[in-house]
């Protein structure tokens, strides 16, 4: 049996006792076959399986020429059938026609309780068995269950192959009388599970001491199944012991001495001397015969006729009784109603589920991790709305109410820009539990969208959610910490949540965690550092980390500066409609920097920008129509362009130099000024302090 973790064996070798290797079953009506079939037996216990290592190969591993696979041609399955089920032990070859088992294999599994068997039906001697699943150079013989020699105390069975010598071709094991050594090297060759045959030799070695209360002692791991294999000494390369049993509480195996076997047994003493004698021809070695006839046709409806024929000629013998129950186990059964599929395998076949999760499913969401969502999902700034909504809405309406997909439809909506539905969709899933449903009511609580703002209960939605393990809920809650937003700032906590949020991989809380960095307020200032998360999230498409890390590439703060990966960071973020980056880009273009100078493309930005409200872009675009850069010179549009600017909190109107202003855009903007009721001096084209004081009313 499989290792336990190093452990004191001297300590443990008298306080637990050796047990039977475990038990493992297989179907009846696979008895005959190579692969055995396990239906009814699903449940059986293997408890080794879950200690250490398990050094036990295939012995396909090794060349058929190898010293392994030449011991191994002798060692086979032993195929034990009750009324019950097959139970697969090992064998191995003495003799032409003999071969060697455990005893509580046969005859005594009939007293194993697990077995809950009442009878040996038949026993099968598989042979060349290597690859597993591959039934070719496989043979099998018939074996008569009444054992020529056994003996209960030392687990030993003794059985004839009926009708075949195939130690002849095959080879026998040869018999080691020797006493075990201490730390000797020893293999171990079997079926373990009723598999291909393996062999254990890695760490396989007697224990010191090698022999304790009559048993030897031995490290090599086996399995269910591995009962009866020959324990090999790998120097004499005889067969040192027969294993038989293991413990599940320490590491060591169990195994009787072939000396004690040779000692008791005259049939074996016997074997490895003179031939031994053929079986006696009954009837029942010539109906056993017919019923190793009848296993070997693969065709059901032969093999059937076949086991019924033998039935009806030797209806009394213990093959007639293996026949009458393998026909029994062929009798047709109708197949069972499968079972109705489950919500989450219904979901998983439908079309329109995948395309919701496809289009506006949250990456995040804890459906992924547990197998329910099956699309990769997206970030919510790729969300094209109006497909997404669609599908949403169709799944809904074959899984009316679902939290996932009402929590994706929720999402679509807010990004189509329709918070009021957008609200009560977030809401009914936050209700049901679903962590997408939380953080987006959180997050329309926050900022007011479809709702009254409440700092306070979008917070406590963003811990429900990030109570789930939601990263945009946790950097939601950290930006609410950080900044002490209705609770009293806490900046540890915040990093904590930022970071947990980042390697999760949330573009948001790396962006963040970056701002920290460049900042220095919360953890040690690092530029270097600020730049890989802005890199992070920039590469996911997070528009704000991108203008951010352009900024450090422009300045060469933590990178090399670089003006030209500065301006495609700023374009990659401007075409995601980031104003600050627009603005940006248009000054590149201004001063020629990463790009080839150009005023109609820097006011092209400048406008774009403006169209969003953006102060300082309202006022760069202003100074290029007073100068008529890039568009024309139109003092009139200049003045409201500054009004603007102005308006929107841009104070470089205010503090320019009196000098730098054209008459025509100064007087167009003393009348503008004047047109907002600030100014009411005269429209001279001479900025003074009086105009000056007109603009600074404008400001918020």
């Amino acid at each position: 049996m499989k290792r336990l973790a190093t452990l004191s064996a001297a300590a443990l070798l008298y306080a637990v006792p050796a047990t039977a290797q475990e038990l493992i079953g297989f179907d009846l009506d696979s008895f005959g076959h190579t692969v055995l079939s396990r239906k009814q037996f699903g449940g059986d216990a293997i408890p080794e399986a879950a200690f250490g290592a398990y050094n036990n190969e295939f012995i396909s591993t090794y060349s058929a020429k190898s010293i392994f696979a030449s011991i191994g041609r002798s060692v086979g399955r032993l195929d034990v059938a009750t009324d019950n089920g097959v139970f697969p032990c090992t064998a191995f070859l003495v003799a032409d026609d003999l071969i060697m088992t455990n005893n509580h294999c046969v005859p005594g599994i009939i007293d194993n309780e697990k077995a809950n068997a009442t009878s040996i039906v038949g026993v099968r001697f598989v042979m060349g068995y290597t690859n597993e699943g591959v039934t070719e150079g496989t043979t099998s013989f018939l074996v008569d269950p009444a054992p020529v020699e056994t003996s209960k105390p030392l687990d030993y069975t003794v059985l004839r192959i009926l009708g075949d010598t195939p130690g002849r071709d095959f080879g026998t094991l040869q018999l080691a009388s020797a006493t075990p050594l201490d730390n000797d090297p020893y293999w171990i060759i079997g079926h373990p599970m009723g598999e291909a045959q393996r062999i254990s030799r890695e760490k396989c070695r007697a224990n010191a001491p090698a022999l304790s209360d009559g048993k030897l002692l031995h490290t090599c791991d086996t399995l269910p199944g591995n009962s009866g294999s020959p324990v090999i000494d790998a120097t004499s390369r005889q067969v040192i012991g027969l294993h038989h049993a293991g413990s599940a509480r320490n590491s060591i195996n169990y195994a009787i001495p072939m000396a004690q076997i040779l000692a008791n047994s005259a049939v074996l003493t016997a074997a490895t001397g003179t031939a031994p004698s053929p079986a006696p021809d009954t009837s029942e070695t010539r109906a056993f015969a017919s019923l190793s006839e009848a296993l070997d046709l693969s065709d059901d409806t032969a093999r059937r006729t076949a086991l019924e024929a033998l039935v009806a000629e030797a209806p009394d013998t213990a093959a007639a009784r293996t026949a009458t129950r393998l026909i029994a186990a062929m009798q047709s059964v109708p197949a069972p109603t499968p079972p109705e599929p489950t919500l989450a395998e219904r979901m998983a076949a439908d079309a329109d589920v995948q395309d919701c999760d496809r289009l506006a499913g949250d990456r995040y969401h804890p459906d992924r991790a547990r197998g329910l969502m099956l699309a990769k999902g997206m970030v919510f700034e790729q969300i094209d709305p109006d497909p997404a909504i669609a599908a949403c809405r169709r799944a809904l309406d074959t899984f009316p109410n679902h939290p996932r997909l009402t929590g994706f439809l929720a999402e679509a909506l807010s990004a189509a820009e329709r918070s009021d539905e957008a609200f009560t969709a977030y809401r009914t899933a936050a209700l049901a539990g679903d962590a997408i449903g939380q953080a987006g009511l959180g997050i329309s609580y926050l900022w007011g969208l479809g709702t009254d703002r409440d700092p306070q209960v979008a917070r406590e939605w963003f811990e429900k959610s990030a109570a789930q393990g939601h990263p945009i809920a946790k950097t939601a809650l950290g930006v609410i910490y950080q900044h002490g937003q209705g609770v009293t700032a806490d900046p540890d906590r915040a990093l904590k949540l930022y970071q947990e949020g980042a390697d999760a991989g949330y573009h948001g809380a790396q962006d963040q965690l970056g701002d920290i960095y460049r900042a220095g307020e919360i953890v040690p200032q690092s530029d270097k550092t600020a730049a890989e998360w802005f890199e992070k999230s920039a590469a996911q498409g997070n528009s704000s980390a991108q203008f951010n890390l352009g900024q450090l590439y422009m300045l060469g703060n933590g990178v090399e500066k670089s003006d030209a990966r500065a301006a495609q960071l700023y374009r990659d973020a401007a075409e995601q409609d980031f104003s600050d980056a627009q603005l940006a880009l248009g000054n590149m273009y201004l001063w020629g920097r990463g790009v080839t100078q150009s005023d109609t493309e820097a006011a092209r930005w400048y406008k774009t920008a403006a169209d969003g409200n953006n102060p300082g872009a309202l006022f760069a675009l202003a100074w290029l129509t007073e100068q008529g850069r890039g568009v024309a010179a139109d003092p009139a549009e200049a003045a409201r362009l500054y009004i603007a600017s102005l308006k929107a909190g841009n104070d470089w109107s205010l503090n320019r130099a009196r000098t730098d202003w054209t008459t025509d855009t100064a007087r167009a903007l003393q009348q503008a000024l004047a047109a907002e009721g600030v100014y009411s001096g005269t429209t001279d084209g001479r900025i003074g302090q009086q105009t000056q004081e007109a603009m600074r009313r404008l400001l918020p």
